[in-house]
């Protein structure tokens, strides 16, 4: 199931909370790091907005296209922030 789009609309004249948006190389375990956490703010100061995926490529070039694509079909504003989360595993 596909992403639904939201504006984002920002009323004028009234604060709206700060938007962060994090795009991460795994599929299953670090979106439910990132919407524990997001569960935990104070929603009138921040909005965080975790990307799910619907493939298994982990690249850090498909994590940066995830966030390039939600730029592009958002209405972001100047102060608004993309994060990318990649970690990389120990190999012998």
């Amino acid at each position: 199931m596909g992403r639904i789009r939201r504006p984002f609309l920002r009323v004028e004249e009234e604060l709206s909370p700060k938007l962060f948006v994090v795009a991460t190389e795994g599929r299953y375990t670090e979106p439910i790091y990132f919407e524990a956490l997001s569960e935990e703010l104070d929603h009138t100061k921040v909005h965080l907005e975790v990307l799910t995926k619907d493939h298994n490529n982990s690249s850090p070039r498909a994590v940066l296209e995830q966030l390039n694509a939600f730029a592009e079909n958002y209405s972001l504003d100047e102060e608004d922030e993309l994060w990318m989360v990649i970690d990389r595993d120990y190999q012998a």
